[in-house]
């Protein structure tokens, strides 16, 4: 079976288990989510997380086991709600097509390095102002700052910036952009935007690498 096919089987399981998931709760049962294996789509990890966390906070009991799966995709130990988890979040759901970080220009910055190296099957870096990036495509993932500027000096210098956030694009449709993000309203959150609104705090936009090499290109 080919790469493709896998992809488009594990992706349907996702959106069927989620759409069953949905309909329990709807009826009252309490329902527990699979566990999707870790070479599953970014994106179909990112919508079950979400579920996960319907009607659900940070702070509450239950969250503290989901945040602990978060920090241990960044090979931290589990740490306080307070502490912004939104970068381990992003490192959980994109798996191996990403390397892990506590911080998103840590992990942008890995992604430009997988650029530079031409390394199929991750996700690589791009400046938003970059010929081909725009517009913004389901599977990428945006990198904005937050509160302070963030630029992609940033991720080229690999600073460490902590002042950012990063949601993945799950949906594009009539150019309102769906994203899921996490540490968004103290939990894991899809929120809606056009591009025009996020665009002024974008930094980076990380999308999969195409499956041929294209000497530093855009797929």
């Amino acid at each position: 079976m080919s790469d493709n096919a896998s992809k488009l089987i594990l992706g349907l399981a996702a959106a069927v288990g989620v759409a069953l998931v949905a309909f329990a709760r709807k009826y009252g049962a309490d329902v527990e989510l699979p566990e999707l294996p870790p070479g599953t789509e970014p994106i179909a990890r990112a919508e079950l997380e979400l579920e996960r966390w319907r009607g659900m906070k940070e702070t509450d009991v239950l969250a503290a086991p989901l945040l602990a799966r978060y920090w241990a995709a960044v090979g931290s130990p589990p740490q306080p709600p307070v502490v912004p988890w939104s970068a381990a979040f992003i490192s959980f759901v994109a798996g191996k097509s990403l390397k892990p970080s506590a911080n998103h220009v840590g992990y942008a910055r890995a992604a430009l390095e997988a650029r530079q190296r031409q390394q199929l099957g991750k996700y690589w870096a791009f400046a938003p102002n970059e010929s081909g990036v725009l517009p913004v495509r389901r599977g990428d993932i945006l990198l904005r700052g937050r509160g302070v500027p963030v630029g992609w000096q940033d991720v080229e210098r690999d600073t460490g910036h902590k002042d950012a956030h990063g949601d993945i694009v799950i949906d594009t449709t009539g150019g309102l952009l769906s994203l899921i993000g996490g540490n968004v309203s103290n939990g894991v959150t899809l929120t809606q935007q056009p591009y025009s609104q996020a665009a002024p705090l974008v930094f980076a936009v990380l999308r999969p690498a195409p499956s041929v090499p294209m000497a530093g290109g855009i797929a």
